[in-house]
């Protein structure tokens, strides 16, 4: 079965077979770089004891290089579940706040978001403590996208996740903290047609502090549908309000042409056209797109009750340039 290969592609097929014992003789042989060889194929096995000497070797490390290193490639390719006692020991030794040895401290973020992987108590934990960021490493992208991505269809993690995503915001509100909240967002509810309720207060209040924080015109396809769904209120109040030409200002016009029903929609876009002047060139560019049910429904919306005279006249004459 085995005639002809070696090396790599031997220790591949022992994988493929279900050859575990040997290939753990060929792991206890004690020579770097045949552990390096045999690193990926014991991981794709899945075998709960060939992880549990690759942890002992991370966590007190015998070989030298090139081991260390495909230990944690092979890691970051399969993410495997480690049995609960050593999941657990792995979470122990990442959060005892001393560095690991020089061989893996670099890999601490790749390390991290392996124990998040983890099934059970423990991933949901470590997931959590990354989310607060409470564990050295979760400032890293990857790390943090696999914590929030947890979040998905776990309700309790998710309620416990919004809740430390609103305090940090709270605490220290900012373009950063802004773009790092909605990232929460985007990551654990891309799957939600509807506003998960832990999280509507955090889309009401990212949407409240766009005009301020928000680098950009136009909010994540997550956060927008959330927003419509769940802001709108919000959405109303900085219509109402002349807003100036910011980048976060234009996203929440750019949230507009997304509200239903359609009778609602055209009432919010007839209050923005009352008052927004920096950003009317904004609204003005909407109009394009306007099948003749929209333009009759937004008419008649701007034929309602306005603030004054003289702002219904100078709507009337920029709908009429527009058209």
């Amino acid at each position: 079965m085995y005639d002809g290969l070696e090396g790599g592609g031997l220790l591949q097929a022992l994988s493929e077979h279900g050859e575990h014992a040997v290939l753990e003789a060929f792991w206890r042989y004690g020579n770097a770089e045949v552990a390096a060889d045999a690193a990926s194929p014991m991981v794709a096995t899945g075998n709960r004891h060939l992880l549990s000497l690759m942890l002992d070797e991370i966590l007190g490390p015998e070989l030298g290089l090139p081991a260390p290193q495909a230990i944690v490639n092979a890691i970051d390719q399969h993410q495997p579940a480690l049995a609960k006692a050593d999941a657990e020991r792995l979470a122990a030794r990442l959060q005892d706040g001393t560095p690991l040895h020089a061989h893996f401290e670099p890999a601490r973020p790749s390390l991290l978001a392996w124990l998040v992987a983890q099934p059970g108590k423990v991933g949901d934990e470590a997931a959590l403590e990354v989310i607060a960021g409470r564990a050295a490493g979760s400032e890293h992208g990857n790390v943090r996208q696999a914590a929030y991505a947890r979040c998905r269809g776990n309700a309790r993690l998710l309620s416990e996740a919004a809740a430390a995503v609103a305090d940090a915001f709270e605490q220290a509100p900012s373009p950063q903290g802004w773009q790092q909240t909605a990232e929460f967002v985007e990551q654990a509810c891309g799957d939600e047609k509807t506003t998960p309720d832990p999280v509507r207060p955090i889309v009401r209040r990212l949407v409240e502090t766009a005009p301020n924080y928000f680098p950009s015109t136009r909010f994540g396809e997550t956060l927008g549908r959330l927003a419509v769904d769940s802001a709108v209120e919000m959405i109303e109040h900085h219509l109402s309000q002349n807003l100036a030409d910011s980048q976060g200002g234009r996203a929440v016009l750019e949230l507009l042409p997304e509200i239903a029903p359609a009778q609602r929609r055209a009432t919010l876009w007839a209050t923005a056209a009352r008052t927004q002047q920096a950003l009317w060139p904004l609204l003005q560019q909407q109009t394009t797109a306007w099948e003749d049910a929209e333009w009759r429904r937004v008419l008649r919306a701007l034929t309602g009750p306005e603030p004054s005279t003289a702002r219904r006249s100078n709507t009337s004459s920029r709908l009429r340039r527009s058209s």
